[in-house]
């Protein structure tokens, strides 16, 4: 058979099965959203996600100074590839993300995301910048998880741009540390994989199209060791989380001896090849 026939197969029937577990999610924030300790919310989302890599055969793998499950109040800063990115840090560990207003926006994903804690985010307007601030340091204080993609816009994977250090401010506001971490989609052989990536003009629809045709992936977070973000200034933060993120994007095309450590639906592949 074609692979053009297995692929167009394979996403149909990927569609028709990630429809159906997005349809659970709205269902569950719609009915019993309200009922629900904070803690079973973020059951609920962690698992949500993992069910969805498992979907779309996407293998998750941890490097470095993995985060310990009992830690708390964490600005999670990470280089920006994909929509996945969100899912895969939602599987990793339940978080809150701070996203571009646009995302509000969205038919059902902008209604989930306002939902589930997201912050969300137009940068051109210093005012809005300023009020957002103090209320991810307050959710910091309270024990949350942030994640934020500092660039500002994603990429292929194969370069960093600067990071924007506005809401680094929000650590610095908090008793919270800054962890980075690095975001790479390989193939199984180790080579960098570009099909996730969420670029230009595409659009949503066409992104999650062209993931749904793909066989499989791997996708690996590498973690730096944290910073504490009160003794830099929010500048500083910003420097030092970039220049972490590029050396483990470096080092994760080198393999370390030591192998990766798995969630549990992924399999043992170490990455090799070249940034």
């Amino acid at each position: 058979m074609p692979r053009r026939v297995i692929n167009s197969l394979r996403g149909t029937w990927r569609g028709v099965r990630v429809v159906l577990h997005l349809v659970k999610l709205v269902c569950m924030v719609a009915l019993i959203w309200p009922y629900l300790r904070p803690a079973q919310r973020d059951r609920v989302i962690s698992r949500w996600s993992y069910g969805l890599l498992r979907i779309l055969q996407v293998h998750i793998h941890l490097h470095g100074d993995i985060p310990p499950p009992h830690v708390t109040s964490v600005l999670f800063i990470a280089n920006h590839i994909s929509w996945l990115d969100i899912i895969a840090l939602d599987a990793f560990r339940r978080m809150r993300f701070v996203a571009k207003a646009e995302v509000r926006q969205w038919p059902v994903i902008g209604w989930l995301a306002a939902q589930t804690g997201t912050f969300f985010l137009q940068r051109s307007n210093q005012r809005q910048m300023a009020h957002l601030t103090p209320m991810i340091a307050n959710a910091l204080c309270q024990g949350h998880c942030v994640a934020l993609f500092p660039e500002g816009t994603t990429t292929d994977g194969t370069s960093l741009k600067s990071f924007y250090p506005g809401l680094f401010e929000a650590a610095r506001r908090s008793t919270g540390m800054v962890w980075p971490v690095a975001i790479r989609y390989a193939h199984a052989d180790g080579s960098l994989h570009l099909a996730p990536a969420f670029l230009g003009e595409q659009s949503l629809v066409n992104s999650i199209v062209h993931v749904l045709t793909v066989r499989s992936m791997h996708l690996h977070l590498s973690f730096a060791p944290p910073l504490d973000a009160q003794e830099f200034t929010r500048r500083d933060l910003a420097h030092h989380a970039h220049a972490a993120i590029v050396s483990l994007l470096v080092a994760s095309y080198k393999h370390d001896g030591l192998g990766p450590q798995t969630v549990p639906h992924s399999a043992h592949i170490v990455a090799h090849g070249h940034l």
